[in-house]
């Protein structure tokens, strides 16, 4: 990833630490400024179920097969020099 890449990657993550939040997809939310121009997407205080997830699980959301730790907080959090 590129440096601007990695740096928006490791402010959403500040953010969703900063926030106590997961960001949550249904197709029902209005779009919100600065977050998502079609809507569908917003953040919403973790619960216990979320675990170390970036996103909550819901009937819209679905992990599949593929490797849940894709989706979770990375504990080395990625580096760039700005």
């Amino acid at each position: 990833m590129c440096k601007l890449e990695l740096g928006a990657l490791r402010d959403f993550y500040d953010m969703l630490r900063d926030f106590d939040s997961v960001l949550e997809y249904d197709p029902h939310v209005r779009p919100l400024r600065g977050l998502c121009f079609d809507g569908g997407f917003r953040l919403v205080t973790r619960s216990i179920a979320d675990r170390n997830l970036v996103i909550r699980l819901n009937d819209y959301t679905i992990l599949q097969a593929a490797d849940p730790t894709l989706w979770a907080i990375p504990e080395q959090m990625p580096t760039f020099v700005r």
